[in-house]
């Protein structure tokens, strides 16, 4: 009988020991999300931002280089600056694309820490010390 009260106390120690654990990965994984968060929402409103300014930008410039050129190149000016806009736009895609895809996982040091913890706990060696 005297075994059980020390068998439970370390059962207890072990379950808060866990839930330490647990807590400082959730605490890790709520830091991560909100600096994504912030990087998320400074990263829209600032392209939204330029977004528009080019827009702005590029009507006037191609209203101002179609009034200029039109008795030269009428329909065909409009058509070349449309073609060169979707060129650019494909490129601004493709690189944006890219970038997105070199960006680290979400979670990722997360998810490192939880894969220490379960060998840790498993009793195996853990390759980082």
């Amino acid at each position: 009988m005297s075994a059980e009260p020390g068998l439970f106390d370390a059962l207890r120690r072990a379950s808060g020991t866990a839930l330490s654990i647990l807590q400082s990965r959730l605490e890790l994984a709520t830091l991560e999300l909100s600096v994504a968060r912030r990087q998320l929402l400074q990263s829209a409103g600032l392209g939204l931002l330029a977004l528009l300014l080019l827009v702005v930008g590029l009507v006037t410039l191609s209203v101002s280089v179609v009034l200029l050129l039109w008795d030269r190149v009428g329909v065909m000016g409009l058509i070349g600056m449309g073609v060169i806009y979707l060129l650019v736009a494909l490129v601004m895609i493709v690189k944006v694309k890219n970038q997105l895809a070199s960006q680290p996982r979400l979670l990722q040091e997360t998810n490192a820490e939880l894969k220490r913890d379960a060998v840790m706990l498993r009793g195996a060696p853990s390759e980082h010390h």
